[in-house]
């Protein structure tokens, strides 16, 4: 390697492990993909609560209860009851993500530009 390859190599190492919180702050964040994932965590969650009453059957009362206060459209444990919370479920994701976004955008972020 000829000596300036070699200068530009550390340089970029050093320049990579300076990086500060507002590089961190500043970089691409791609919310939407966050945003289904999470969606799809809350289906996992919401398909594990539906069916532990199948397995586990205590309260049953209680937990439908639960279920109808919590998910808009549920009317018992029967599967269309299930899609709606599993839809539900999927949308909940997508608010907590764009809530998240406006905590991160509100936050004192230093690569904001500047009022003039």
């Amino acid at each position: 390697m000829t000596k300036k390859k070699v200068t530009k190599k550390i340089v970029t190492r050093l320049d990579s492990a300076k990086r500060t919180k507002k590089d961190a702050c500043c970089e691409h964040q791609d919310y939407w993909h966050y945003a289904n994932k999470i969606g799809l965590l809350f289906i996992i969650i919401f398909a594990i609560i539906f069916f532990w009453s199948y397995f586990h059957p205590v309260h049953l009362a209680l937990q439908r209860q639960m279920l109808e206060i919590t998910f808009f459209g549920f009317n018992g444990m029967n599967m269309p009851s299930f899609f709606v919370g599993a839809v539900q479920s999927y949308f909940w994701g997508y608010i907590v993500v764009i809530l998240w976004k406006i905590v991160v955008l509100s936050s004192d972020c230093e690569c904001k530009p500047k009022k003039k």
